[in-house]
This record gives structure tokens, sequence and C-alpha cells, in this order.
């Protein structure tokens, strides 16, 4: 069963049924935007399950029952992101809470 997923960004639109190339292009959009506080969403409409991502390249993974808890992790690379953003597009939430969590132990052990 494919997961279905909406797209909003804070400089504008949104798209109710996402698709992989819909992620890739607000990335790039992203990217291009002037704005450094800019931010998207991707969000599962069948699960309690979001995730930010802003032009810093800070990540937020948004879960819980009333979404009302999160993971946020400064990423090192768009790339880090991308790879992140996969394991939620494929919905192996778990891996990537797990990771996000290594990820956020790593670098405060770096501190």
């Amino acid at each position: 069963m494919e997961i279905k997923f909406w797209i909003e960004k804070n400089w504008g639109g949104s798209i109710d049924l996402a698709a992989v190339p819909e992620v890739i292009a607000a990335f790039e959009e992203m990217k291009l935007n002037d704005n450094q506080q800019a931010a998207f969403w991707i969000g599962c409409h069948d699960e309690e399950y979001v995730l930010k991502i802003q032009k810093d390249q800070t990540l937020y993974f948004i879960y819980g029952e009333n979404q009302d808890l999160e993971l946020k992790v400064k990423s090192r690379s768009w790339d880090e992101i991308s790879s992140l953003t996969s394991l939620f597009i494929n919905g192996q939430f778990v891996l990537l809470q797990a990771q996000i969590s290594k990820l956020t132990s790593d670098t405060a052990g770096q501190k």
C-alpha cells in the first residue's frame, strides 16, 4: 500500500496528495529561496507523523497521538536530510526516529 503525503511550504503553496517528485521539487525550491527562514512540512495522511525541514538544515520529526512530541536535529548536509526524508517517505518511521536520536546523541557528544 502506497503511503499518502501532503506538503505545506511557508513561502506559499501546498500539495494534498504529494509523491516523491513533489518532495524533490520542494527541496529545490527551498534551496533557491532567498528567505533564510524557508521551511516546508511533509505529513502522512494515515499516520500522526510530520517532518519539518528548514533551509538552515534543521530537521524536526513530529509525532505522537496529538503530534505533541518532536525530535530535532541540525543536519550536517543536504544528503543527510535527503536520506532521512527517504525513510519518512518509505514509511520507516521507527527507523527514522532511531536515526535522528542517534544523530542527536552523536552531535551532543561532539560539543
